[in-house]
Formats: structure tokens, sequence, C-alpha cells
């Protein structure tokens, strides 16, 4: 979610902050395999991403992993959590999870979702103010954006968009 021209403080001593402020959203947490994953988009990097950590609860998380929408790859981040090297099992559980039907049901502007991975990237992209953009929509097949400014940003990532073969990911 973005706020713009922040207001902090009674008029006489208001401080005005112009920055966006991202919130971090669950998009599913699995209390059987003791993991979480969520999206926190950061606007000093240009890359699509969501993070796994592993407790379901992520204050309560020692280590985590940011992992790319658009290819096995993981990033490296400060957030105060240990680097999360996935092994084969965990990686595994990761995309059965992310394969698998929401529990909860979500019906937003219409839209159901069939996989969490679907719902990941709707909460990516909301996240990133992208869902009020009027090129947003999960019917287009891919490459109808390409034109649009929307497309063009390197932080959006299609509805459509296939999940890579996470179990090449390279930690």
């Amino acid at each position: 979610m973005k706020y713009k021209d922040l207001k902090v403080g009674d008029d006489e001593k208001s401080l005005t902050i112009d920055m966006t402020i991202y919130e971090m959203a669950t998009v599913g947490r699995s209390i059987n395999d003791n993991f979480i994953i969520l999206v926190n988009p950061d606007s000093s990097r240009n890359d699509a991403y969501f993070k796994i950590a592993n407790h379901q609860e992520y204050t309560s998380a020692r280590k985590s992993a940011r992992i790319s929408f658009f290819k096995p790859e993981t990033f490296y981040h400060k957030d105060g959590k240990q680097q999360w090297k996935m092994n084969s099992s965990e990686i595994k559980m990761m995309i059965k999870f992310l394969e698998s039907a929401p529990k909860m049901k979500m019906d937003i502007d219409g839209r159901t979702f069939k996989t969490i991975w679907e719902q990941c990237i709707w909460h990516w992209n909301n996240e990133c103010g992208f869902t009020d953009d009027s090129d947003f929509d999960i019917t287009l097949p891919m490459g109808t954006l390409k034109d649009s400014a929307l497309f063009k940003n390197p932080q959006f990532v299609p509805l459509n968009q296939k999940m890579p073969d996470y179990t090449k990911l390279q930690l």
C-alpha cells in the first residue's frame, strides 16, 4: 500500500513526508510445516520476489529467503534474519504449498484464486500499488501488456506468470 505526502503532527508542527511506505502482507502459512510466505516490496529494489521464513509467525522466524517470481533465484536481504539456504525437501514443501488451493477463498474484484501462487502474485502487485492500474487484468494473455508502462515496471508480475522451476533454486 502506498502513502504519499503523509502528515505527521499537529498543524503548527506538522512534518510532511514524501515517501512510499510498503506494508508486509502474509500470503499463507503452513502450521504443519512451520513456515510463512509473505510479500514485502522494497521501493529501492528493481525486482519482484516473495519471502519465505522458517516459522509460521514472521517475528519468531530465525531464517528467511527472498525468492524471485520470474526465475529460480534468491536475493540477499538484510532483515535481521539468517539467509535460509533451503534444502531440496524444503524447496519441494514450498512448491507444493504454492501450488495448493488456498484454504480461505479470496474473492477480490470478482477474482477467485485457484492457487496460493496466484494469491501471492496478487498480493505482491497490490502492495506495490499496481492493482489500481487500468492495465491490471487477470484475463489478459501474456504479452498483451508489453507496450504498457505497467508491464515495463520490473516490479510488476503478470497474474498469469508461471511458477519457475524452483527445484533448480541455487541457494
